[in-house]
């Protein structure tokens, strides 16, 4: 089993800054009154610090199970960008501040899950291969980006824990027909779960893919 302590600091990380904000970072006033809307400049910063746990068990020689474990403590430490100098506010929730495209400063950056973690099987037996895997996400900050008829912000949600948690599980097999010729299968999705990773993009059904790789220029 191993274990590991990190601890990250992200600077100069892109981001779309308003016009009227570019000459705090020195773009000279004309420069800046030029572009029509603003531009995107290096101005986020963020750390990021957890573990990360990970194992391995092999019972047979034919047999194999790794897994994995990771907890993230990320946090926003600098933004300029004009939805976090102006947080949105959604009159259903007037006491919360949203960032409408980006992360606040003290939120954590969006789609970074505090609790993630991934189980595999793989069982190898001559030409024949099989494997499966499930990943698991916890709760996630997110922005719903969108902006209601009237360009106001009831169609935001508080970015808190927008995505929800979830997992997915997936199977793979393969045999070796010929050294040089492998027939394959994978299937993603295998319970068919009905899961949102990000806000407003739901996941794909099971999806089911097969074919055969040619190896060239050896033998296996």
């Amino acid at each position: 089993m191993r274990v590991s302590y990190f601890h990250n600091r992200f600077e100069n990380l892109i981001e779309f800054v308003a016009k009227g904000v570019l000459p705090e970072l020195g773009v000279p006033v004309d420069a800046a009154n030029a572009t029509p809307f603003g531009a995107y400049v290096n101005s986020q910063s963020y750390k990021a610090q957890g573990l990360e746990l990970s194992g391995e068990f092999q019972p047979r020689r034919d047999l194999r199970v790794t897994a994995s474990y990771t907890y993230l403590d990320a946090v926003v430490l600098e933004s300029l960008s004009s939805g976090v100098l102006n947080p949105a506010i959604n009159p259903a929730f007037p006491d919360t501040p949203i960032g409408q495209y980006g992360p606040l400063v003290g939120g954590r950056p969006f789609r970074r899950p505090a609790n993630s973690g991934t189980l595999s099987v793989s069982y190898v037996k001559g030409p024949s291969q099989l494997g499966m895997s499930a990943s698991f996400f916890g709760k996630a900050d997110d922005s719903t980006f969108l902006s209601d008829e009237f360009f106001g912000y009831s169609m935001l949600l508080p970015n808190r824990d927008l995505d929800a948690a979830y997992q997915k599980v997936d199977l793979s097999a393969g045999y070796r027909l010929l050294p040089m010729l492998r027939w394959y299968i994978s299937v993603e999705n295998l319970l068919n779960q009905d899961y949102v990773a990000a806000a407003g993009s739901p996941a794909l059904p099971i999806a089911v893919r097969t074919g055969v790789t040619v190896l060239l220029g050896g033998t296996r």
